[in-house]
């Protein structure tokens, strides 16, 4: 057994211990007149530094591009009249991760990171993601991806615009405008020929040039335009939609991934190419 391990964990067992002491006396008053929840210590609203343990973190940072090895981790910041204020750091046991998060009146606002830093070094020696919330919610997100076998490096999601771009290794960019409710944008990871019910439009580039364009309807393909490397068109793939006799109301179906199996791409001839609505 490693003495230094044995050390370093006693130490971190000392903190804890001294957390959940400090923590005494303090605890979470609701407001029912104003709906509002205020960290509180003998009857008045909180003000000063304030550390706790937490083994939980919020779905806004639930994330596949780092690891946790678990969710047991210290938040600290500071506490401006019970409400948290300023720049809270989320420190993980048993990992190197830490996530900086900007509070305004208890609130998330403003600029967050995720990265991994080294307690050897002193310093951020990865980034995983950077992003911002305004009014709790987060509005735009920056994921930095490392060694992937498809050589994504960074997606880039812009909730407001409900636009997605990834940036891959040899210079391919996918630019991708979606229709589908924020929480679900994402997931959206689709080469540009694929089927998927939330996408518009995708646009594919190398390095800076266009390359192709895809168009969807209720975000299944129906249209590819190909370019050459002066930006003109080079050629046109159109696809035919039809699905099976099995469904009886179309419209009544709200999740057509659900019913994926029932419809299909059939790319048809060229003498039979048209213009889709």
């Amino acid at each position: 057994m490693n003495i230094c391990n044995v050390y370093d964990r006693n130490k971190e067992i000392d903190k804890l211990i001294k957390i959940f002491k400090n923590n005494k006396g303090f605890y979470i008053f609701y407001d029912e007149e104003k709906e509002e929840t205020f960290l509180r210590k003998n009857k008045k609203n909180y003000t000063g530094k304030y550390e706790e343990i937490k083994n939980s973190i919020e779905s806004d940072f639930s994330s596949d591009n780092y690891h946790l090895s678990t969710y047991f981790h210290k938040e600290s910041g500071f506490y401006e009249n019970g409400k948290r204020e300023g720049i809270f750091i989320y420190e993980f046991f048993d990992s190197n991760i830490k996530f900086e998060v900007n509070y305004k009146n208890g609130e998330k606002e403003g600029k967050y990171s995720i990265y991994r830093f080294s307690k050897r070094q002193n310093k951020i020696i990865r980034i995983y993601e950077e992003g911002e919330f305004v009014n709790n919610e987060k509005i735009s997100v920056t994921q930095y991806y490392y060694n992937r076998k498809d050589e994504l490096e960074i997606k880039t999601i812009d909730f407001k615009k409900f636009q997605e771009v990834l940036s891959f290794r040899d210079g391919t960019k996918i630019v991708k405008e979606v229709f589908r409710y924020r929480t679900e944008m994402i997931s959206f990871n689709l080469p540009i020929s694929s089927t998927d019910r939330g996408i518009l439009k995708a646009y594919q580039y190398k390095d800076d040039k266009l390359k192709s364009e895809a168009f969807f309807s209720a975000g299944i393909l129906k249209k590819i335009i190909y370019y050459n490397d002066e930006e003109n068109i080079e050629s046109t793939d159109y696809f035919d939609i039809y699905y099976d006799n099995d469904i009886k109301e179309f419209n009544s179906f709200c999740n057509f991934r659900d019913k994926k199996d029932l419809f299909e791409d059939s790319l048809l001839n060229r003498k039979d190419l048209k213009i889709y609505d």
